[in-house]
């Protein structure tokens, strides 16, 4: 008796180039998703910032692009000295931390002075005639101001910001 239905051939095993062809094909599917994962990974991490405005000089100029790191402070917060993008009365803006949670500081002609210590200055910056009366920090704020304080004082932004304001830090330093 015969089955009720016809028996299927085995299938032939595919020809040399056509499983050639296929493992080519799986290559640069993997290869693609691949470097799709990585520019995802760069895309959440970084952010390219572009300057607007005279505040950072000498340090960085308008029209300059800068990339910003989004995760350094995702563990520790900022130290004196970082260059960092903060929230500040919703616009982005790129200052320099001069204070630290619990610190008292001033700025008297455009020198910074933190617990009545003048800040020894490792970065470029411009002094001029901004005053700013002393005040303490609290818990979790920081202190940013622009590095140039040299032109006129109703133009300067400088904040106190909180963790949750930050972007991020800036890494790179882009080309006008």
């Amino acid at each position: 008796m015969s089955p009720p239905f016809p028996a299927a051939a085995a299938p032939k095993p595919p020809s040399e180039a056509r499983r050639r062809r296929r493992q080519g094909r799986l290559r640069r599917l993997g290869s693609l998703i691949f470097g799709l994962a990585i520019v995802a990974f760069l895309a959440a991490r970084y952010r390219l910032i572009w300057v607007v405005g005279d505040s950072m000089l000498p340090t960085f100029h308008s029209g300059q692009i800068i990339v910003v790191d989004t995760w350094t402070y995702r563990r520790s917060g900022p130290i004196r000295g970082d260059v960092v993008v903060a929230r500040h009365h919703n616009e982005w803006v790129v200052k320099r931390v001069v204070g630290l949670p619990g610190e008292t500081v001033e700025v008297r002609n455009g020198h910074v002075e933190v617990e009545g210590v003048s800040l020894d200055v490792e970065h470029p910056s411009t002094n001029g005639p901004l005053n700013i009366r002393g005040a303490r920090l609290m818990d979790q704020r920081f202190a940013i101001l622009g590095d140039n304080r040299g032109g006129d004082p109703s133009t300067f932004v400088h904040a106190v910001v909180g963790p949750e304001q930050l972007l991020g830090k800036v890494i790179i330093p882009g080309s006008r």
